[in-house]
């Protein structure tokens, strides 16, 4: 009632063993408790600029910030290299992007460690050239139990019809970001080459065009999985005339992880997915310092659509971690394949 945040349970087990075994008589007694900052609304203004926010300024609100985002074709150009049937369509990767740098530039002195329960609600089309959205971040109530830091609800509406929700996710922040684990690739064997090569492969089963061609080597395949390396990728090549600096996530490499599974559902089931929603994506380091590798772990059963993407960097650590990807297919969706080809 008073604006104090609960200390997380965790923590506060922590800091009574401490005081019970290190504590001692006659010593200052500290009330701890958690600060408002990290559960309520944004702390201030962040001083960077992130790709797709320049030009755009989030307004705060109570318990976070709003921001309206104009997504055009002639700025956002990655639109013309992600269409479905003709038509520019805003990418599941884009969209994770623009709510991370929404929810890192309301709450500067965080660091974005994650995402989970992202869930596509409906396909964000660009039906005349320009769609006007709405971004909604609000700091959750309960801090989390896990971390020193905050979740944040982020919400992508219609601006016009607040009720249209295309996407939902909860941000994660803590006050650092975690060492990241190293990789066993060991773990991930009995690699076959795969059928074509890269060229090919956009050419015939994908969907994307050259600026979300961030696949550059294809490791191998098998029932257990598909492996590659992937390129970072530049803003400046992806939005028109904007001086912002790099990716929070890079949008280009986390979709080639989704191209991947599309990669391994064609050649293991003969059919195209589209992203849905995950479970939880763990940041451990950039996406964008050097190309990656890129190990897609696929389900063991049958009819599951759940996968697995670990991007690891050259010393062997995981960088990047989504788990349980939720990726529809059909075989209706084959009739995407070949937009490269047709450029």
């Amino acid at each position: 009632r008073r604006g104090v945040a609960l200390i997380p349970l965790k923590l506060g087990r922590q800091m009574l063993d401490d005081e019970i075994r290190y504590g001692t008589k006659g010593a200052a007694e500290v009330i701890i408790a958690g600060a408002t900052q990290l559960s309520g609304g944004p702390t201030r203004s962040g001083s960077t600029i992130y790709p797709l926010l320049e030009g755009f300024e989030p307004k705060s609100t109570s318990s976070g910030v709003e921001l309206t985002r104009t997504i055009d074709v002639m700025r956002d150009i990655y639109l013309r290299d992600h269409q479905l049937d003709g038509k520019p369509v805003f990418p599941f990767a884009m969209a994770l992007e623009l709510m991370t740098e929404v929810v890192q530039q309301a709450w500067p002195d965080l660091k974005v460690v994650g995402l989970r329960d992202m869930q596509l609600f409906k396909g964000l089309v660009i039906e005349s050239g320009q769609k006007e959205v709405r971004v909604i971040a609000r700091a959750a109530q309960d801090p989390p139990t896990d971390r020193i830091g905050a979740d944040v609800v982020v919400e992508i509406t219609d601006l016009q019809r607040p009720n249209l929700r295309f996407y939902r996710a909860t941000v994660e922040l803590a006050d650092r970001i975690p060492d990241p684990p190293v990789y066993q690739e060991a773990a991930f064997g009995g690699l076959q080459p795969f059928s074509m090569s890269v060229t090919e492969a956009y050419e015939q089963w994908l969907f994307h065009g050259p600026l979300f061609a961030g696949i550059s080597d294809i490791d191998g395949i098998a029932q257990g999985g598909i492996a590659a390396t992937l390129v970072p990728s530049s803003p400046q090549r992806c939005l028109e005339g904007i001086k912002a600096g790099p990716w929070l996530i890079d949008p280009i490499v986390f979709d080639s992880g989704l191209q991947l599974i599309i990669l391994w559902l064609r050649a293991y089931r003969d059919t195209t997915p589209l992203p849905a929603r995950f479970r939880r994506f763990q940041r451990f380091g950039s996406l964008s310092a050097a190309p990656v590798r890129c190990y897609v772990e696929a389900p063991a059963e049958a009819e599951s659509n759940l996968f697995n993407i670990y991007f690891v960097d050259s010393e062997g650590h995981i960088v990047g971690l989504l788990e349980e990807m939720e990726m529809p297919s059909t075989k209706a969706l084959n009739r995407l394949a070949g937009a490269v080809a047709a450029h």
